[in-house]
């Protein structure tokens, strides 16, 4: 048997959100937002995986699995459904997603964010005292000699150590049974692609250079009094057409996107 239960954690390719503001540094971005937390994550809506689920919120095909029970769609949307729930069960906020992020049943044998997403490592050295009960996944049995100098012991475990778990300081094991990990960490333009689908469903008789300008997506972009200052009402026709063009380039990576979450991928913008 082994010499106490191991403890068992969860780690994550990418940085998990953190919903206790506690947990954070007293290190503040200049938006007034955390930087980092103690123990790794990020505040829960600077997540990859708050982005995530906020996506597939916004998918009409998912909405509607959810609805008749997973019972719609493509197979690749009904195994998202039954790994992501019903999400629409959830309120659309901080403590909906913290709801949905830290649901648990039997068959998960976690909560949904680590069963989706994570993976198992065991944190603790363990003694094992009879190898034959022994659990190799994730971890190295190695036999040593009692009679022999501690230094010289420190000097074959770093030797073995070196050739069997070969990465850099600070670098995480990528585990390669993660269920669904994000195909990059890069958020830039995520938000603002969402903002301008939100604006144009809430304002769908809007010119989409209106949606762009009340989206705020070109704030170096002013259209009041343009016409009074430059004299020529081509001027702001010009910078109409640009907002329009903007807000259908953010709206069609929007919808990339989505289109890849149905499918269990994110994010998807190609």
């Amino acid at each position: 048997m082994q010499a106490g239960k191991p403890k068992v954690l969860y780690r994550f390719p990418a940085s998990r959100p953190i919903f206790d503001m506690r947990r954070f540094a007293h290190d503040v971005r200049p938006d007034g937002t955390q930087i980092d937390a103690k123990r790794g994550g990020v505040q829960w809506d600077r997540s990859i995986y708050y982005y995530w689920w906020h996506f597939l919120r916004r998918s009409e095909k998912f909405q509607m699995a959810c609805e008749r029970s997973g019972d719609y769609g493509s197979k690749p949307l009904r195994s998202v459904y039954a790994d992501f729930g019903d999400i629409f069960a959830f309120d659309d906020t901080k403590r909906g997603f913290q709801a949905w992020w830290n649901e648990t049943n039997a068959d998960m044998g976690t909560n949904r964010g680590a069963y989706l997403f994570g993976y198992p490592v065991q944190e603790n050295v363990t003694l094992v005292r009879n190898a034959a009960s022994f659990n190799s996944e994730g971890s190295l049995l190695i036999a040593i000699p009692k009679g022999i100098r501690k230094r010289e012991i420190q000097r074959q475990l770093d030797t073995i150590l070196s050739k069997e778990i070969p990465r850099k300081r600070g670098e995480r094991l990528q585990k390669a049974d993660v269920r669904y990990r994000p195909l990059h960490e890069r958020m830039h333009g995520l938000d603002t692609a969402l903002k301008v689908l939100e604006v144009r469903s809430n304002h769908p008789q809007k010119a989409l250079w209106e949606i762009a300008h009340l989206a705020g997506v070109s704030k170096e972009v002013k259209l009041e009094g343009d016409e009074a200052k430059s004299g020529s009402r081509s001027h702001a026709a010009d910078k109409k057409a640009y907002l329009a063009q903007h807000a259908h380039r953010l709206i069609t990576r929007a919808n990339k996107v989505i289109a890849g979450v149905e499918r269990g991928e994110f994010p998807v913008t190609k």
